[in-house]
């Protein structure tokens, strides 16, 4: 709501982007809200992205699982093996690992 007063006491839209670290795209944005549909026209309407389509009971299974983690799932405990290790494997470096080292040092 602050960019809402600074474009109501004349601030431009790069200068009110400059204050609060955005882009001053963002800030056209706001002021052409503000302008059409006044200071309401810049509240949030919430986070975007897609809708969950999971039903009640899958969201419960995967509540549950979460909490389980890794043990309720007959997994071992997680274990930094370091990088291209896996915890779950005896010794040595992961062969997936291996293979995309190789095929990085190979001249193009």
């Amino acid at each position: 709501m602050q960019a809402a007063e600074w474009f109501a006491e004349g601030v431009t839209p790069p200068e009110v982007a400059r204050r609060l670290r955005v882009s001053s795209n963002s800030a056209y944005v706001w002021r052409r809200r503000r302008r059409a549909g006044g200071k309401a026209a810049l509240i949030s309407a919430g986070p975007g992205g897609a809708v969950c389509r999971l039903g009640g009971a899958q969201l419960e299974r995967l509540r549950a699982a979460l909490e389980a983690g890794r043990m309720g799932l007959g997994g071992g405990p997680a274990v930094d093996a370091g990088p291209g290790r896996h915890a779950d494997r005896a010794a040595g470096p992961c062969p997936v690992h291996l293979r995309h080292e190789a095929q990085s040092h190979i001249p193009r």
